[in-house]
């Protein structure tokens, strides 16, 4: 197998580092000094290969968004043909599931959408389409229940889920997820007259 460029691993290596730097200063408290010092490149290195701050943002955002997308696939492709809501539950709220780094990631991300329009409108999209997915999800299983239902119930559960998955850094709150999971699960009953 060939080596990987070493652009290739430059860049790699100067996302993971924004990573570092946006989990521990902030989106706004991401500078280019910083990015360069924990990837341990020389500021005329980040421009070289990637371009300016801007640039390197936006290609950090792409590959975090990707990355989710890529997770919530896997999630969802392991789920089995049947009987699909009790396994769901157990990979989002089971704390082994758990990415703390990708958890402080989007809270960040959520903190530094105040003020930056551009992490916003994606961190919108992102959410909205991560609840269609569990409003697919839920369709799935009870057929019957009106789709405004659905949504509902997708939103409620999307709501608990990012609310465990945000506590997460903290540690030892197992009873907390596993509290939330029960809601989650209570919630999703609503929909059981229409499971087929």
């Amino acid at each position: 197998m060939p080596r990987p460029s070493l652009k290739a691993e430059r860049t790699k290596t100067i996302l993971d580092a924004v990573e570092t730097c946006v989990v521990e200063y902030g989106v706004h408290g991401t500078t280019l000094e910083k990015i360069a010092e924990v990837a341990a490149l020389r500021r005329s290195l980040l421009r070289h290969n990637i371009g300016n701050r801007d640039a390197i943002f936006e290609m950090f955002l792409d590959r975090f968004f990707e990355r989710s997308d890529n997770e919530v696939q896997a999630m969802l492709s392991c789920l089995p043909d049947q009987n699909r809501i009790p396994p769901l539950l157990d990979l989002l709220f089971d704390d082994y599931q758990t990415t703390h780094q990708l958890a402080l990631v989007a809270l960040s991300l959520t903190l530094g959408a105040v003020s930056d329009a551009n992490i916003r409108e994606r961190l919108r999209a992102w959410n909205l389409q991560f609840i269609e997915r569990m409003s697919d999800e839920l369709q799935r299983s009870y057929p019957t229940a009106p789709k405004k239902d659905v949504d509902t119930i997708a939103a409620g559960l999307v709501g608990i889920y990012f609310n465990a998955e945000s506590l997460a850094p903290l540690g030892a709150l197992q009873s907390i997820r596993q509290s939330s999971k029960e809601a989650a699960r209570k919630l999703i009953q609503t929909l059981a007259g229409h499971a087929p």
